[in-house]
């Protein structure tokens, strides 16, 4: 005898098909941030249409150091930035760590890139940080000055928002130069010098202290190494 099934389940079986569905879209989504915090939301993460495209380089890095985390006596320093940064830190750390504790957040990751916002973000929300310097200019050669433009500008909103009382200082990125012919500037400086003038228009005249580490090497070739982007042990001095 063939059964056949009643017609309120032909009803309720989609509806209850349809609610599983729904539920498992909301589950909750876990998620570690570069603190190692766990993190839970009801979706996982959307990239917005405004958002701008990762172009990823062959390395992706990003290392973060916060001393004395535990303490607070003196003024915290942060500084951000990239191989340039990480180059010279030592020789800040020499000169300031007397009087104030210091912790470098640096990356390879373009200033527009949501993943170096998403890591600033969430260092900017576990510390409080008295003074930020930032210097972030040689990555992403992939983008336009236009997306450059708009990092800069998302950069301002986030320090405005999860830094408000920071005192904030922008490093002009320094020049590039041709690899073992420092005397000359690489075409790539051509983008170096509408990225600084970027920052000047969008920080610089918003209230952000300008360091000029681009005039300041400028007349010393004789600082880089042979690569035309890196400092030598004399250039970081210079630069610290």
């Amino acid at each position: 005898m063939k059964i056949q099934p009643a017609p309120f389940l032909l009803l309720i079986i989609p509806i209850l098909i349809c609610s599983s569905c729904n539920l498992l879209s909301a589950k909750s989504v876990q998620y570690v941030n570069p603190l190692g915090q766990m993190i839970q939301t009801e979706q996982p993460p959307v990239v917005g249409a405004n958002q701008t495209e990762v172009k990823l380089e062959k390395n992706d890095w990003s290392n973060i150091w916060i001393e004395n985390a535990n303490q607070s006596e003196k003024t915290r320093i942060l500084f951000v930035g990239d191989s340039i940064t990480d180059g010279y830190y030592t020789q800040v750390k020499e000169n300031l760590s007397p009087e104030y504790y210091l912790g470098y957040y640096v990356t390879s990751k373009f200033i527009g890139n949501p993943d170096f916002q998403t890591e600033l973000t969430t260092i900017l929300d576990r510390y409080e940080f008295e003074i930020i310097q930032i210097n972030n200019g040689l990555h992403g050669w992939d983008y336009s000055i236009d997306d450059y433009q708009k990092g800069l500008e998302e950069l301002k909103g986030i320090l405005d928002d999860h830094a408000p009382n920071a005192l904030i200082i922008w490093c002009m990125t320094t020049q590039v130069r041709v690899e073992d012919n420092l005397e000359s500037l690489d075409k790539l400086n051509q983008d170096v010098t509408l990225r600084n003038q970027s920052a000047l228009e969008i920080l610089g005249e918003n209230g952000v202290l300008i360091n000029d580490l681009y005039q300041g090497m400028l007349k010393h070739p004789e600082y880089y190494r042979y690569d035309g982007f890196h400092f030598n042990d004399a250039g970081k001095e210079a630069l610290a």
